[in-house]
């Protein structure tokens, strides 16, 4: 872990969805500034406008933008952020990922480099675990290769697990429950543990059929505090994949949770553990347990532990990298909780992923009822990621009455235009086995055989709204980075936007002599042929009236005095609204003055300026071949409405300009 940062810190979440935004409101509230990273697909994600910052980082494509290492740095770097919060999955428990963050001078929210590689590695995990005490499941020490297997196998015993290495998550993991299938299963897990996790191999271990899945909560500090926050029991589970979690686990008594938390907090003090981690087992049914894992980083269910505690394991976590200390944490819980996993899946079909635009969104509310959530009403699930989308947690005094509070608050939840799992959700928490605590991990897989859960095939998408009239936004992008939006005047919006480039590429940005310019001042005047002579004045406020201002590229507010005319009478609006390619660059240098980046001499360096505007009704539509005849225009410095693109199309509201810098 890194020094403290002696500046102000600013928090960048390397990460999206629900995560992203559950990170960032405890961030608002401790008063730390927080940064956003997004990929083409996220552009509108709601995490993206929470932040105070946001950075484009790459494509669609995991690999080129949540998964790229070198492109969450340069946004790091170029908002001058100090800390950087994995959340979970994508590189949150990668070593080389912490290194990397660590060696550039940002401080990793998260466990030490050396922690993660040796607890990633499932077969030095399991070293450590029996080095510190705590019962391990009878299998091999190191990774196996077919011949070993066939060794190892009968000593184990059959069934048994063949486990990827490296990695969580249920990749790469198959039940082998004869000799027959084991070389099959051995190197369809080894594909996969390659696939997900960029290393193939493999190791067994002995498979417990009727067993809970049990794990620990612990946080840790650089002075060799550590902290049990509790245990939650995960057992209803599908493929291996957690759906409902809850804490306290219904199995655990006094004695056994004294016992789950000294082994807990052993095998945290003996990896030399720092920051908020997860301690996995499996329970048999008479009541022992046995180490399976550790997940270095903050888990999707950790909420329920917050519900019972009071405590903020984000901020924790947060307070632990910037060098504080848990000594005198009192952990004192209370009630129950219940976690449910809301993915975007239709359970009628066999879990088919329904990724799309959110129609009607309503989450419920009331007493205990908590919603994390990273989508809204006419927002879109990408295909492209996790179909998780949200989760649903409440509490109560007991078990039965979370249960009772969960389905009352499933039955608020409402999601339309794609299919979900709460109909699933009901079904598991109404069935006897739920109710009575009986179920087991493969206790689900083997109940959806017979529960005939109707499909949501037949779900109406979301449909485009009609044509907004109200005041838009300007979407701008300065060098990646995404700025504050400005509002645009009313007006009729097409369903399709059309594309320009500013041919115009070597525009520097100007410092503006006064810091606290605001964003109606005048700024320094610049000749060229991207600035006609005339400053640009942007009023994202209305009059008096309520009425947003037109904004009109190259002229003045037509609502303004126009003091270079006589009387100083107001300019008539030109009769098309759109932005003028020429005065762009003008409007990301007043943006980024607005924003506080005055100084950054070199934030529009050579920019290339791409605008997206929406296309008028009564607007010519040029030749698309005639691309070169639309930069020749904005090289004039003329006014032109350049051709469309199909691949920027964009339908509902609200309709908004883009501007690339």
């Amino acid at each position: 872990m890194t020094k403290t940062p002696t500046k102000r810190p600013k928090l960048l979440v390397a990460n999206r969805g629900e995560i992203a935004v559950r990170i960032m409101r405890t961030c608002r509230e401790m008063g730390i500034p927080t940064v956003a990273v997004y990929s083409d697909a996220d552009r509108d994600a709601l995490h993206v406008e929470m932040a105070d910052q946001s950075y484009r980082i790459g494509p669609a494509l995991a690999s080129d933008s949540y998964l790229s290492i070198g492109a969450i740095l340069e946004a790091a770097q170029k908002s001058r952020s100090t800390l950087i919060h994995p959340g979970y999955g994508f590189l949150a428990e990668r070593a080389h990922f912490a290194t990397a963050v660590e060696e550039a001078g940002f401080t990793f929210v998260g466990p030490p480099p050396v922690a993660i590689e040796l607890l990633g590695d499932k077969a030095a995990a399991r070293r450590i675990a029996d080095a510190a005490g705590v019962p391990i499941i009878p299998g091999t020490r190191e990774p196996v290769d077919v011949t070993m297997a066939r060794k190892e196998a009968p000593r184990i015993g059959f069934p048994l697990l063949v486990k990827a290495a490296f990695g969580g998550g249920g990749k790469g993991m198959h039940v082998v429950r004869d000799a027959d299938r084991l070389e099959e299963s051995l190197k369809r897990a080894a594909r996969e543990a390659k696939s997900y996790f960029g290393r193939s191999e493999v190791f067994l271990e002995r498979y417990v059929d009727h067993a809970r899945h049990v794990e620990a909560q612990i946080i840790a500090d650089a002075k060799g505090n550590v902290v049990f926050l509790g245990e939650r029991d995960c057992s209803v589970q599908r493929r291996h994949q957690k759906l409902v979690e809850e804490t306290p686990s219904p199995q655990f008594d006094e004695g056994l949770r004294e016992r789950f938390a000294e082994a807990a907090i052993s095998l945290t003090k003996e990896a030399g553990y720092v920051n908020a981690g997860t301690v996995e087992c499996v329970l048999d049914e008479d009541g022992s347990f046995y180490f399976l894992e550790m997940n270095t980083r903050i888990q999707v269910e950790h909420p329920v532990t917050e519900m019972v505690t009071g405590l903020d394991v984000v901020a924790l976590q947060i307070q632990v990298a910037l060098g504080g200390s848990l000594a005198g944490l009192e952990v004192a819980a209370n009630g129950h909780a219940i976690e449910c996993r809301i993915n975007a899946e239709d359970p009628g079909r066999n879990f088919l992923p329904g990724p799309g635009r959110i129609g009607r969104y309503e989450e419920p509310s009331g007493p205990f009822v908590r919603v994390d959530s990273g989508v809204g009403a006419r927002r879109d699930i990408p295909g492209d990621y996790d179909s998780l989308f949200a989760k649903l947690i409440v509490s109560g005094i007991d078990r039965e009455q979370a249960r009772r509070r969960m389905l009352r608050a499933l039955d608020e939840f409402v999601v339309a235009g794609v299919p979900t799992t709460i109909p699933l959700h009901r079904w598991i928490l109404e069935s006897k086995a739920f109710r009575t605590s009986t179920h087991t991990t493969t206790w689900l897989e083997r109940a959806l055989v017979d529960a005939h859960l109707p499909a949501q095939a037949d779900l109406e998408p979301a449909v485009a709204q009609p044509r907004s009239t109200r005041a838009r936004d300007i979407l701008v992008e300065v060098d990646g980075r995404r700025v504050p939006h400005l509002r645009r005047a009313p007006r009729r919006c097409a369903q399709s936007p059309v594309v320009a480039r500013d041919a115009s590429r070597g525009a520097r940005a100007r410092r503006d002599p006064r810091p606290d310019a605001g964003d109606d001042r005048e700024g320094p005047r610049r000749e060229g042929p991207t600035d006609p002579g005339r400053r640009r004045r942007v009023h994202p406020r209305g009059d008096e009236d309520g009425e947003p201002h037109r904004l009109d590229a190259g002229r003045r507010d037509h609502r303004s005095p126009d003091p270079s005319r006589p009387g100083g009478r107001a300019r008539r609006p030109a009769r098309r609204d759109r932005l003028a390619l020429g005065a762009v660059g003008a409007l990301a240098r007043r943006i980024a003055w607005a924003s506080g980046e005055h100084r950054r001499a070199d934030l529009l360096h050579q920019p290339e300026i791409v605008a997206v505007v929406p296309e008028l009704d009564d607007a010519p539509v040029p030749d698309p071949e005639d691309v070169h005849a639309a930069e020749d225009r904005a090289d004039a410095g003329r006014r032109h409405v350049a051709p469309r693109s199909a691949e920027h199309a964009r339908a509902g509201p609200p309709c908004r300009d883009e501007v690339t810098v």
